[in-house]
């Protein structure tokens, strides 16, 4: 690349949105190094962090790449993608790897990949394409028909992994994106009031460990059972009090109460060792992150580009408000990662290449 080339493309990348998404990484391999400390024997003890820098690595690099292609490309591209995620949905369920009861992963090599942390990206893409090529075309009742179809095919095959964390963040984009593009608010109304009379049918058809899930969330009357995991986690937030017990220093995961610390439970890592004032310092970064984003939609003019940031910073947003919120005991324990902070190739490949996408669209619109 020409050297005036390359003057040009970091002068076209957003400083602010990158200082903030690098504040979170850093501070994410910090709590997954001190979260994975104590974790197996001594050679295996750093296993997990040094596959994550590899993760990043790779996912930066993937986000730089993509902030070079123009987002317009994505557009023609969307469909391809979107029947590719489906189509890597239906091998999960033919010969998918289980792990926990659930068949979600496909192996790749040495490697475990999650074909639906990109199924979230291909329906934002998918999404933005149709509701900013026929959203002003079509009367808003057969926008929603076929946003629900749309949705609808993928939402299924994620459910039947079982997936539910996935499932309603595909439920939280799909409203997300349907919301910005100016569907009248009785349909989301009209939404709301079908999702309650059909909750009786949707509960029959949960699997056992997802109905023990939500059962100790309301009731928390299985200690020693089903609600384990979200007791503990309460305990380790609480633990932290105000300034927490300091890096390398949390009991609960050291001492192997807190389950999946290094994954679903790594805010509780956080909060027990940094406390209050370190959970505050990661949820202010979320909220800078995310009104920068939503910034960039605001001043981008093209509708496909204001779908595409509005999708992903919804799809970013509603894993960061279901996580911490199972976290604390106010959300069902649903096993959805912490954007740029869990454990997880797959997620961080997927957030990072959202980000990329983003970045071009403020590559190509005058964002101040």
């Amino acid at each position: 690349m020409p050297k005036i080339e390359l003057k040009s493309w970091i002068k076209g990348l957003d400083p602010y949105l990158l200082f903030i998404l690098f504040l979170l990484i850093t501070l994410g391999l910090t709590t997954l190094y001190s979260a994975t400390l104590y974790k197996g024997n001594i050679s295996g003890r750093h296993l997990y962090f040094a596959k994550q820098v590899v993760w990043v690595t790779i996912a930066t690099v993937s986000m730089f790449i993509i902030s070079l292609v123009d987002y317009h490309i994505w557009d023609k591209l969307s469909f391809l993608l979107y029947i590719t995620s489906v189509i890597l949905l239906l091998i999960v369920m033919i010969k998918g790897h289980i792990s926990l009861g659930a068949r979600r992963w496909i192996n790749v090599g040495p490697f475990l990949v999650q074909p639906s942390e990109f199924l979230k990206v291909s329906m934002v893409i998918f999404l933005s394409h149709f509701l900013s090529k026929y959203g002003r075309k079509m009367r808003a009742i057969k926008i929603v028909a076929l946003s629900l179809i749309i949705v609808g095919i993928p939402f299924l095959l994620v459910v039947k992994q079982p997936d539910l964390g996935t499932a309603m963040l595909i439920a939280f984009i799909s409203v997300g994106i349907l919301f910005v593009s100016g569907i009248p608010i009785r349909y989301f109304i009209y939404g709301f009031i079908s999702v309650a009379i059909l909750s009786p049918f949707v509960w029959h058809k949960l699997a056992d460990y997802q109905k023990k899930r939500i059962l100790s969330f309301l009731y928390q009357s299985d200690p020693l059972g089903a609600s384990y995991n979200l007791i503990q986690a309460k305990i380790s937030v609480g633990s932290g009090r105000l300034f927490g017990k300091g890096f390398f220093r949390g009991t609960q995961h050291e001492l192997r109460f807190l389950p999946m610390g290094h994954t679903d439970f790594i805010f509780c890592v956080l909060a027990e060792e940094l406390g209050f004032i370190g959970s505050m310092i990661l949820v202010i970064l979320y909220t800078l992150l995310f009104f920068r984003m939503a910034t960039i939609a605001t001043y981008t003019l093209d509708m496909f580009g204001k779908y595409l940031v509005v999708g992903f910073m919804v799809m970013l947003f509603s894993q960061v408000l279901i996580n911490i919120g199972m976290s604390i005991g106010i959300m069902p324990i649903t096993g959805v990662p912490l954007p740029f902070v869990s454990y997880g190739g797959s997620s961080i490949l997927s957030n990072m290449a959202a980000v990329g996408v983003i970045l071009n669209v403020y590559r190509q619109n005058k964002v101040s």
